[in-house]
Formats: C-alpha cells, structure tokens, sequence
C-alpha cells in the first residue's frame, strides 16, 4: 500500500493530458437526463449556469451573468455576459436561458427531479443579454438552485434533436472552460481544454 501511494498521479505528460478514472461508466453528459455523480463531475466541467456559489466566501459569483438584481420577492433581474460562445461557436444569449428553463418544466421532457424547475414561473427575455427569473410564488433558495442546478444548453444545437435527451450524447454543447470530444460507455469521456 504504501508503494502504491508513492507512485506519481496518471498523467500522459506528452501527450498533455489527465486520465481520471469513473467508477460507474455513462453514455451521455447531461445531468438532466441522466442525474449521477460521475455525470455531475465532467458536466460541471463542460457546462455554465448564470452563477456560482463561491463556498470560501459565502457569496454568489457571476459565471454567465455579470450581475444580478431582486426586483421583488419572486423575480431576479440577471445582466448576462455578451462575450461567451458555446462550443459550437453560437453566441451565448438570454435566449439560451428561456429555451433552457422552458424544456426542462415541459411536461414532455421526462426526467428525474422535474421539481427542481417547476418553481419558475416564466423566464422574461427583455434584450439580448438581460432577463428575469419570475418564480410562481417566493422561494428561499431560488439563488441556490440557479447556481447549482440550471446548466444552460445551446439552445440552437438542442432545438436541432429529434430527442432532447439526446443532447450529451450525440451532441453536447455547453460554455464550460472543457468541450466535449467523445463519449462512449467503454472508451470513456475525452474533453479538452476550451479557450473561447
């Protein structure tokens, strides 16, 4: 054992690249549609939500919104950055947001833990990079979930699928600082570094 803990980490120095191994393999990248910790890791890697909670801190951090507003007990204004594209190269707009929310309170999109958008009443688009969050009633932890839970899909890329579940495998397109290359259940997940 502790032979085993001496040795270096498994990295492929030369060809630049981590090798991290999953316990549970899977075959698409969406934690929507496929809510397990292993998908967690690499989506959080690939995909963007408006904020973030910096835990250090105690405070919320923009991620895609630059800043944030309550308007009132139920609606939060959200100034989003005009500067971000996706990994297909679309430009990142409020848009993105209202199709985001939308699919994932549809009725026909079936997944697990549905609950987690059914809160949102409505997502109000007023320009191309400002919007609001309007809940159905007020709910404490609004912020939270935002930050942790409403991954924004390239709206574009979804709207293209016969299937909506369909996005982390045959195409995923998220704003995460690692695109998506590959995935397959044996082979595993390959990203890489995202510079955009």
């Amino acid at each position: 054992l502790g032979a085993l803990t001496a040795l270096p980490a498994v990295a492929q120095k030369s060809a630049d690249t981590l090798r991290i191994a999953v316990n549970d393999p899977f075959s698409v990248l969406d934690l929507y549609h496929f809510p397990q910790d292993e998908v967690g890791n690499f989506n959080r890697a690939t995909s963007g939500t408006l904020i973030k909670l910096d835990e250090f801190k105690g405070q919320f951090i923009g991620e895609l919104a630059k800043a944030w507003r309550r308007i009132d007990d139920k609606t939060i204004e959200f100034d989003l950055r005009d500067d971000v594209t996706f990994h297909s190269g679309n430009k990142f707009t409020a848009e993105d947001v209202r199709y985001t929310v939308e699919y994932l309170k549809d009725p026909k999109s079936k997944m697990r833990f549905a609950d987690r958008f059914s809160w949102v009443k409505e997502i109000q688009v007023l320009s191309p990079y400002k919007l609001q969050y309007v809940a159905v009633e007020p709910k404490s932890t609004d912020m939270i979930t935002i930050s942790q839970q409403h991954y924004i899909y390239d709206s574009a890329v979804h709207k293209a699928l016969e299937n909506g579940a369909d996005y982390g495998r045959v195409s995923a397109s998220g704003t995460g600082p690692y695109k998506l290359v590959s995935l397959d259940r044996n082979d595993g997940v390959k990203l890489e570094r995202f510079d955009k």
